[in-house]
């Protein structure tokens, strides 16, 4: 009696257990023809769109509207800094190599990870940053950039420079 008793108490902790996993077939199961129906409201004031160029780099459309020709706009390539913030949107290397804006005064500002022998930096790292309030024109590619001295009496070097004319446009060039 005992064997019964037990097999059919096992029985009744099946039935709830079948029915969830039951349930969660079907959810997963819905999930791929619902993934289409998500709805997001578009910000208009400022939109983030990629864009995959010829050199696949990742673009980041940072102004409002349709995207535009770039004699239209001010593009900062991001080179080999970190991240940046550009009008206080983040920009990260790994997701962004470009960053389109409109022409004028923006808001720049980016930070670097310098590596130490530890006879110089006992911490081995050092993160260092610049921020800067630039007059961007259409038509021009800016580059953004970080570097240091090396050894004892070390000095952090940040400057955005014009890439065709390559004057520097903000900050401090390394000499």
């Amino acid at each position: 009696m005992n064997g019964a008793v037990s097999t059919y108490a096992s029985k009744d902790r099946l039935r709830p257990q079948a029915l969830v996993l039951a349930r969660l077939a079907l959810v997963v199961g819905l999930l791929p023809s619902l993934a289409g129906c998500l709805v997001i409201p578009e910000d208009k004031t400022y939109q983030a769109l990629v864009e995959e160029e010829k050199s696949s780099r990742q673009v980041y459309k940072l102004y409002p509207g349709s995207v535009r020709p770039a004699n239209e706009l001010a593009i900062l390539l991001i080179n080999d800094v970190a991240s940046a913030t550009v009008d206080g949107f983040g920009v990260s290397k790994t997701d962004y190599q470009e960053v389109h804006v409109l022409p004028g005064r923006h808001a720049l500002a980016w930070r670097q990870q310098f590596g130490f022998s530890v006879m110089v930096e006992p911490a081995l790292l050092k993160e260092a940053s610049l921020a800067v309030a630039v007059d961007l024109q259409a038509g021009h590619v800016y580059k953004l950039f970080a570097d240091r001295t090396y050894g004892t009496g070390y000095r952090f070097y940040f400057w955005l420079e014009d890439a065709a004319s390559r004057a520097v446009v903000g900050g401090t060039k390394k000499p």
